[in-house]
């Protein structure tokens, strides 16, 4: 297992937009039906190899709101950092009030909002910018002037996301 690096999002971008153009014309691959996740039974939790609450949040929000199907596995929302990933989740009582649990419940809102059932995703997802400390994309077939419009916060009758990670700690933004 290799371990995490320093925190990238402009690398993240690149990587996403290189899996983009790979299958670009592969008929039989869909980034919509591809599963990704943070957590599994067999790897530490990603609360423990980041041990870096934004990098965590900016994780799940990337993994929520990106193409493909997202995988939680449980304890993540409850913000678990053990080591063994088979602990009952029912005996910690399963709080509703977790900040990862209000997040994730929030991430999901936005995704049916974004494409409403029984659209099975809120498009295409194109990168607008990517450095090192942030990474803004959209979902969805916007033009230049909605995009204006949707990070301005002016109601629209388009279904899609506009998403900004800023992992720059002396900002104070953030997911």
């Amino acid at each position: 297992r290799r371990p995490l690096g320093p925190p990238d999002l402009g690398a993240l971008a690149s990587a996403v937009e290189a899996q983009q153009k790979y299958v670009e014309g592969h008929e039989f691959v869909d980034l919509d039906r591809l599963a990704h996740f943070l957590d599994t039974h067999d790897e530490g939790r990603i609360a423990r190899r980041c041990s870096d609450g934004l990098r965590v949040r900016h994780a799940l929000a990337f993994s929520m709101l990106w193409r493909g199907i997202s995988v939680v596995y449980y304890g993540t929302e409850q913000g678990w950092d053990q080591q063994d990933n088979r602990v009952s989740l029912w005996q910690s009582g399963f709080p509703r009030s977790t900040r990862l649990y209000r997040l994730i419940a929030s991430l999901n809102r936005a995704r049916r909002r974004a494409a409403p059932w029984p659209t099975p995703a809120a498009g295409p997802a194109t990168v607008l910018h990517a450095d090192a400390h942030s990474l803004i994309f959209v979902r969805g077939n916007f033009t230049g002037a909605e995009v204006s419009a949707a990070t301005a916060a002016a109601p629209t009758d388009h279904h899609g996301l506009v998403v900004f990670l800023n992992n720059d700690a002396e900002s104070g933004a953030g997911a």
